[in-house]
């Protein structure tokens, strides 16, 4: 999903760049939530064996 340019209706200028590092943080977060668990998927898949 992109971003913006401009910040939310309401905001100043550094109030938006403040959501949008906030926004850009928490994407981050679930990316690096969503790959530990593909990672440890396929760990007990292979401990599982075939």
């Amino acid at each position: 999903m992109d971003q913006p340019d401009t910040p939310p209706a309401g905001l100043t200028d550094d109030q938006g760049v403040v959501v949008g590092s906030v926004y850009e943080a928490v994407t981050e977060l679930a990316g690096e939530r969503q790959r530990t668990s593909i990672e440890e998927a396929a760990f007990d898949n292979i401990w599982r064996g075939p």
